[in-house]
């Protein structure tokens, strides 16, 4: 299920938003940018698209394109951007056009990271977590690594980190999934 809630507030508005019985591990739900929503599937290997009643419109991408253990995606200038952490395209972004559905790797995880979840465009960058180091890792718009944002050490510290937002003021927070379960606070550069 993917529940709707408030944007104001956070109240549920919906918790049988989509009801599509064939989810298994739906992991991020956006805005498409087109007038729909995208849901990624971590087992089923796809992004699946629904449009604002929550009915199930079909696959955009997924395992016929390589997409393995899939979790966070964005979207940006019109293109679908997809983490990848199994299969033949492991440690990768891979980004699909929505027009002319054409497919790339985007961007390949730095040697010492692994397993990608979430993805962020921020102004001038972008952020992604990854669960193998423990770290957030900065790319450029073109996918060219840039540095770690945050360099976990590892102990009591961001642990197997996954969804990033960023707040008005540009502070970003990151959700820690294993302990020391957390949300983390960063400011922008990282801190």
């Amino acid at each position: 299920q993917v529940w709707q809630v408030s944007a104001f507030d956070g109240s549920i508005i919906s918790q049988n938003f989509i009801q599509d019985t064939t989810l298994t591990t739906p992991n991020h739900a956006i805005a498409s940018g087109r007038g729909t929503i995208f849901v990624s599937d971590q087992i089923l290997d796809s992004v699946r698209e629904y449009d604002l009643n929550g009915n199930y419109l079909g696959d955009v991408a997924g395992a016929a394109q390589g997409l393995d253990n899939i979790r966070g995606i964005a979207v940006r200038n019109g293109e679908l951007y997809v983490t990848v952490a199994g299969g033949a395209l492991t440690n990768t972004i891979q980004k699909f056009n929505l027009t002319t559905n054409q497919q790339s790797t985007w961007a390949t995880l730095p040697s010492g990271s692994s397993s990608p979840w979430a993805m962020h465009f921020r102004a001038n960058d972008v952020l992604v977590s990854e669960s193998g180091g423990d770290d957030i890792i900065r790319y450029d718009f073109n996918g060219t690594f840039l540095n770690r944002f945050y360099d976990s050490p590892g102990t009591n510290d961001l642990n197997f980190p996954e969804q990033i937002a960023e707040t008005t003021t540009g502070d970003i927070y990151v959700a820690g999934f294993s302990l020391p379960t957390a949300l983390y606070k960063f400011n922008a550069s990282g801190t």
